[in-house]
């Protein structure tokens, strides 16, 4: 059986300890703690040390934290400009369901006042093995895929959406 990886990727307009983030980063643990309890949330790279920045951290089976190309930004934690996700989960319906309701729909809601409108995915899903966990450079990988080539069984959203056997699911 396979499970799926959610990727989710954003550039903030203002680094973490501007004004302008503080209703993001109070919304942030709503968040997690409506994914973590919605039916088919199986785990999510925890940031390992609070206290540091995500770069040269590493997140045990997500492995070292990695970003794709289009983050430009700074790295140290009172320059971060970057919201960042990945989790496993057990199909595309509960991800949807968790993305598109509660907590996480309101914080959509807010998203222009939060996030630099992107020229690439903010998010990309693929399939894994039940003994194999997604890494953030691989998460990277697939976004930039995504953005490069389109959607594919490598990495996909929600209105292109494939199965585990690589075949296309009707939006």
């Amino acid at each position: 059986m396979s499970r799926l990886a959610f990727y989710t990727f954003g550039i903030l307009n203002e680094a973490w300890p501007h004004p302008a983030t503080n209703d993001f980063l109070d919304a942030a643990p709503d968040v997690f703690h409506a994914a973590e309890t919605t039916p088919g949330f199986i785990a999510r790279a925890l940031r390992p040390d609070r206290a540091k920045s995500y770069f040269g951290q590493n997140f045990g089976p997500f492995g070292d934290f990695a970003v794709p190309r289009f983050y430009t930004f700074g790295t140290e934690l009172a320059d971060l400009r970057l919201a960042v996700t990945l989790s496993l989960w057990t199909g595309i319906a509960p991800v949807r369901g968790f993305s598109y309701g509660g907590p996480h729909k309101d914080a959509l809601v807010k998203r222009t006042d939060w996030f630099a409108k992107p020229d690439h995915h903010s998010f990309a899903m693929w399939w894994v093995g039940d003994d194999e966990t997604p890494t953030w450079r691989d998460a990277s990988d697939r976004l930039e895929y995504l953005h490069d080539h389109g959607p594919s069984p490598r990495a996909f959203k929600f209105s292109s959406a494939f199965d585990a056997n690589g075949k296309r699911i009707a939006p």
